[in-house]
């Protein structure tokens, strides 16, 4: 006997359970087992050449005969349907074959067990003391204390092995490895479907799995490991855990790859992370989970009732309540529930609650974030019977709210309330259900009258004669039950919005309905983005609810622009969230690393000068854009100082175009027009008033986005207070409590202050470092406080434009009336003689380039205006600008 991580492996038969086609006297074809508990877990499931021929023959042996008896009981059908009145032998001989073919398939039917499922309350202490048995004890074990876990193993598990071991023959290794075993799986359906979802070619990874298996020179048959053995029973283990019924070849994939370390790098090599492979299964066992879950539940509700009262008709019926009311459980007796993904921790908190002598919880939770599915879910235990005592043998119906109130004043609406309660008690077999619990409390607003019944349902639910499972979100709850004597009765769990990998499975799960309406095949990678993205750029829904969204209309995307069973690709949902967020393709889909890297050269085709401002920007936000993969904060923010004219606005719209996208992905605000506190409700909103902040709205409304708070230092210290927040944590809560999501946003800053200052030092001959150091530790104090100046990524100095690059400025501003004039059919040709007359008119040190914009409206706009109105200039004429004025050539 060895043991490999407390597995016994009878060597008598190397595994086998057979010896010369004889059971093993050894082991009595208990070969390979473990003694968790109190029964001994084995496998006799023989894997060798003569007993895969024999199962195989025995196979084809049964098909013949059927095949056979099944034209037998036809043929003598067919002769009794035409002497019906003459002779019953044909009859008789038809129905003893059918007989006999019936007999057949119950008598070589494979014997089969389900996975022992795990309680529902996960149990922590598990089993792991192995209570070692000699061979001789495992030989007297009752069959009552001895679980052969071959029979929990599918079809496609079995032949996943059997194959793997005909693999290694072929390959003349003396062992059947792990290796063996990813390649035998490789050439099922399910598994190649699954790396196509993954966008990998199967026939690939079946060439790089094969790559992993060495060739050897044994002329014996292979034996199975010890090790792999061990494999074998924890995709056992894994199945019990996640309460399948049997061990399929996911489970038995999932395991293999997780155990063995060159599995794991071969993934990693093609791309696929192990979150990746790991929701890809999922997504197979939820579809599979989905079409089991019916019959399922057919058979756990055999017993139940399909009327209103219980197995033991003790139930008193509830006509007036079913008027007003859905019962839930018979909705998922008949299949209507869709299946409930995660949120185990949450189940068992209700679950604990309701044994522990709760009469009520109350779930809390935003919209979209699954508080129904939650409810649904429990629907789903009770009708398999896989709940508490308490809730067993019981209804859960929701009660419809709004058809309750319609139509009838408050007190109508208290009486019917009581009605309901007086026939819930007295049935004594029903969960009530009670979504958005605040509209029976009732909320005023504005000069509506509140139907407010929550002292009658507070009074009921303290008697504690019926369980009640209600939901609300977190606002009303805060201003409506929290406060109130309704809020004592309940005990609260908080339902937070799932994680990325469950709400991956969520989609996966219900992509299925989404991929039958739209004839569309998702691939993970798809359904990835769509999470991810609508993380990072919807924000006026929670997860899964906005996803889900998203999923259908990318769908529907796929199917109208390719076709029946198109692929859904991560392209196709870039161009949806396009639409939705107004975001360019191409700022979504595009590298954010080769676009940071040519930042320098795009901003410099509208920006002249200012190199070292430039390069400062683009150096930040490459910093920046690194650092934001593991912190909460803008993507960048910036305090551009300088006078006026030089080129700080336009900066900041280059930067917008470039790493936005669009100058239209600008939220610009004049902080002139906060110059006290009380304008603070400008920026945030009105207390209790949604929509109302220019800023909060506008950055909820396009959260990837530049941000320009234009002359800050104009702005009340209050205000600029409000964007500490801002910069260090990303966010920042409106006036109705929605906290809008700053970190897709570039946060830049223009200021004057200090102009005087900066050009007295540069006249004096002052470096530009040394300025900008004594700006920031000097003059700038004076208008901002330390702390606010550190939360700035960079504050960059503009400097004052040279006569040169006046020039260089003319030229783009002139370029521009090119392009007006070009739509009109016309040219606009300018002389180097011509822009240096302009610059020389519009040069101002102390003012930058505005004074020359003056200069060229009214030298050359107007001029040019002129000749339009006056029709003195036709298409395919050249206007030219020179040093004397504006001229036309025909």
């Amino acid at each position: 006997m060895s043991e490999t991580n407390q597995l016994m492996v009878c060597e008598q038969c190397r595994g086998v359970g057979a010896i010369s086609y004889a059971p093993c006297p050894a082991c009595s074809a208990r070969p390979i087992g473990r003694s968790p508990r109190d029964v001994f877990e084995f496998w006799f499931y023989p894997i060798d050449a003569y007993h895969a021929a024999l199962r195989h023959t025995q196979i084809r042996f049964d098909r013949v005969v059927n095949g056979v008896l099944a034209l037998i009981v036809v043929a003598f059908l067919t002769l009794y349907y035409f002497r019906v009145f003459t002779n019953l032998f044909p009859l008789i001989i038809a129905c003893s074959a059918l007989l006999l073919c019936i007999m057949r398939q119950i008598r070589h039917a494979p014997e089969h067990t389900t996975v022992p499922e795990q309680p529902y309350a996960r149990d922590e202490s598990k089993a792991q003391s192995t209570s070692t048995r000699s061979w001789a004890e495992v030989r007297r074990l009752k069959h009552a204390h001895a679980l052969n876990i071959s029979h929990t193993f599918s079809p496609d598990a079995l032949h996943a092995l059997e194959r793997a071991f005909f693999i290694a023959s072929e390959k003349q290794s003396p062992q059947v490895t792990a290796a063996h075993i990813f390649s035998a799986l490789l050439e099922q359906d399910q598994v190649q479907t699954m790396f196509i979802r993954l966008l990998i070619a199967p026939k690939d990874m079946q060439a790089r799995a094969a790559a992993l298996l060495q060739s050897g020179a044994v002329q014996s048959e292979p034996y199975i490991d010890a090790a792999v053995w061990a494999t074998v029973f924890r995709a056992f283990d894994h199945a019990s855990e996640l309460r399948e019924p049997t061990v399929g070849a996911t489970e038995l994939l999932e395991v293999i790859v997780a155990s063995e370390p060159p599995l794991t790098e071969l993934l990693l090599d093609i791309g696929v992370k192990q979150d990746a492979f790991a929701n890809v299964i999922e997504w197979v066992r939820v579809r599979n989970r989905i079409q089991r879950n019916s019959t399922r539940r057919a058979r756990g509700g055999r017993g139940r009732s399909r009327g209103d009262t219980n197995r033991a008709m003790t139930a008193v019926a509830t006509p007036f309540l079913n008027n007003y009311s859905q019962d839930l459980t018979r909705s998922s007796l008949f299949g209507q529930l869709e299946p409930l993904i995660g949120r185990e921790h949450e189940i068992e908190s209700i679950f604990r609650i309701m044994q522990g002598g709760g009469a009520g919880v109350l779930l809390v939770g935003s919209h979209g974030v699954g508080k129904r599915a939650i409810v649904h879910g429990i629907a789903d235990l009770m009708v398999a019977e896989r709940v508490p005592d308490v809730l067993k043998d019981k209804r859960l119906v929701e009660l419809n709210v709004a058809r309750m109130l319609s139509g009838v004043s408050p007190s109508d609406a208290e009486e019917r309330l009581l009605t309901m309660l007086t026939e819930l008690e007295q049935s004594g077999n029903i969960i009530l259900v009670i979504p958005a619990v605040e509209k029976i409390v009732g909320i005023t607003i504005g000069q509506q009258q509140s139907m407010d019944v929550a002292s009658v349902l507070t009074q009921e639910l303290g008697k504690r004669n019926f369980l009640t499972i209600a939901t609300t979100t977190p606002e009303a709850y805060s201003r409506v039950i929290a406060n109130q004597s309704l809020g004592a009765v309940f005990q609260k769990i908080d339902i937070e919005e799932p994680d990325t990998n469950n709400t991956i499975r969520v989609l996966e799960a219900k992509s299925g309905y989404i991929e039958f309406k739209h004839e569309v095949w998702f691939s993970y990678p798809a359904i990835e983005r769509i999470v991810l993205m609508s993380q990072r750029y919807l924000h006026d829904a929670f997860l899964p609810q906005k996803a889900i969204g998203i999923c259908s209309e990318v769908a529907l995307h796929a199917a109208s622009s390719r076709g029946k069973n198109a692929l859904v690709t991560p392209e196709d949902v870039s161009i949806i969230i396009a639409e939705k967020t107004k975001i360019p393709v191409t700022a979504v889909t595009e590298d954010e690393g080769a676009k940071l890297m040519r930042l320098e050269s795009e901003m410099h085709r509208r920006v002249i000068g200012q190199d070292e401002a430039v390069t400062l920007v683009a150096n930040s936000l490459r910093r920046a854009r690194a650092e934001l993969r593991t912190g909460k904060r803008p993507i960048a923010n910036f305090l551009f100082l300088g006078p006026t004219g030089v080129g700080k606005t336009e900066l900041t719209k280059a930067i917008a175009e470039v790493y936005f996208g669009s100058e239209q992905q600008m939220v610009r605000l004049d902080m002139s027009e906060y110059q006290d506190t009380a304008s603070m409700t400008r920026l945030i909103g009105r207390p209790g008033e949604q929509g109302t902040g220019m800023l909060t709205e506008a950055v909820r409304q396009k959260p990837f986005a530049l941000v320009l708070l234009d002359e800050i230092e104009k702005a009340d210290p209050g205000i600029l207070n409000l964007f500490l927040q801002v910069m260090d944590d990303g966010r920042l809560t409106d006036s109705v409590g929605r906290v809008i999501d700053f970190t897709n946003v570039i946060l830049i800053a223009t200021s004057n202050a200090g102009t005087q200052f900066v050009q007295e030092q540069l006249r004096a001959g002052i470096d530009a470092e040394h300025i900008k150091n004594q700006l920031i530790h000097g003059e700038l104090k004076q208008n901002f406080r330390p702390e606010f100046l550190n939360r700035f990524d960079a504050i960059v100095l503009f400097q004052a434009l040279t006569q040169a690059q006046i020039g260089e400025v003319a030229r783009l501003i002139l370029a521009g009336i090119g392009k007006k004039l070009e739509e009109r059919g016309m040219v606009l040709e300018v002389t180097d003689a011509g822009v240096a007359a302009l610059a020389a008119a519009g040069f101002d040190p102390e003012f930058g380039a505005r004074p020359l914009r003056r200069v060229i409206q009214d030298r050359v706009e107007n001029t040019i205006a002129s000749l339009l109105l006056q029709n003195q200039v036709n298409r395919k004429d050249t206007i030219i600008v020179d040093e004397t004025g504006v001229h036309v050539r025909r």
